[in-house]
């Protein structure tokens, strides 16, 4: 319990643009939830997992929302 705390806790800390990820990704037609394991993009029916906010931002980079 402590550990999922503190790992909850660090990816917090390590995501702070997080809000505005996701609004680039909303404005780009994807929507972002967060999950217990990660985040999930999806766009009409296709759908990504992302384990951890740098795959996120890989995959942003790869679909060109960010550069």
């Amino acid at each position: 319990m402590v550990n999922d705390q503190k790992n909850a806790a660090s990816q917090q800390a390590q995501s702070p643009e997080l809000p505005l990820l996701a609004a680039k990704l909303g404005l780009a037609g994807h929507q972002i939830h967060k999950l217990k394991d990660g985040y999930l993009v999806y766009r009409f029916n296709l759908v990504k997992h992302c384990s951890d906010y740098s795959e996120l931002v890989a995959f942003s980079k790869k679909v060109g929302v960010l550069k």
